[in-house]
């Protein structure tokens, strides 16, 4: 395992791509993923330190995409993404094995010291 590596599930292009370049130039092994399809591919094949991943998605949830990935990577730090920051997403989160709710728009120092410390933890 890549001590460095982080999953992105993120629909939106742009977002996706903001996201990984951003962490890519603060040193972290990058895959960006746009489909729950595509990310369980991902998530089976290698192991990565932490998984972020947006709430709402065309083909489904990413609670529950988490919900099937989760057993292939035990050791990861879940962080999930949503512009639905309430106590009801919260929870669910929480209950799903999320260590944080970050709300969109999101805030980089928050993003960028739960993805670090995720990377020293591994």
């Amino acid at each position: 395992m890549h001590d460095q590596a982080i999953l992105i599930l993120e629909d939106d292009a742009v977002l996706r791509k903001q996201l990984a370049r951003f962490l890519e130039r603060r040193g972290f092994a990058v895959t960006a993923t746009a489909s729950i399809r595509e990310f369980l591919q991902r998530v089976r094949a290698d192991e990565f330190a932490a998984v972020l991943l947006d709430l709402s998605l065309p083909d489904g949830d990413g609670i529950d995409a988490w919900a099937l990935g989760r057993r292939y990577q035990p050791q990861a730090t879940a962080l999930l993404m949503t512009a639905q920051t309430n106590p009801a997403v919260a929870a669910r989160a929480r209950a799903g094995g999320f260590v944080a709710v970050l709300g969109k728009p999101l805030r980089v120092p928050q993003l960028l010291g739960l993805v670090s410390s995720a990377a020293v933890a591994a």
